[in-house]
């Protein structure tokens, strides 16, 4: 049989012919990714259609902090909290837009102790 397997946020696809085996291992997958997967079996003079699912890999999470800095004419502007929310809303959206389904993500509001 063949193995198929595809990530679209990472640009990685593989596939490889198995005999003797009735399991396969793809190795070396990036946590928290949805994978394509399908097998089909292939014969000397034919091949099956594919069976096809996704999965996802557990995911390791990595915080990643991010400041923002801002600056505006109007007096407390950057410190409304509506102004906050609307940033947020913005980088939500465009992360949405970036990383999907394809990967686990979330995205948190915090403030520092110095605000």
């Amino acid at each position: 049989y063949k193995v198929f397997i595809q990530s679209g946020f990472w640009n990685y696809s593989k596939n490889d012919l198995v005999s003797n085996q009735n399991n396969y291992t793809f190795a070396a997958l990036k946590s928290g990714t949805n994978y394509s997967f399908s097998v089909l079996i292939v014969t000397a003079t034919d091949t099956s259609e594919r069976a096809e699912c996704t999965g996802r890999t557990d995911s390791v999470k990595t915080v990643v902090s991010l400041s923002l800095l801002c600056s505006s004419s109007t007096a407390l502007h950057c410190d409304d909290p509506k102004t906050r929310a609307g940033v947020l809303a913005k980088l939500r959206e465009h992360l949405g837009h970036w990383l999907g389904q394809d990967i686990s993500w979330s995205l948190e509001q915090s403030t520092s102790p110095n605000t």
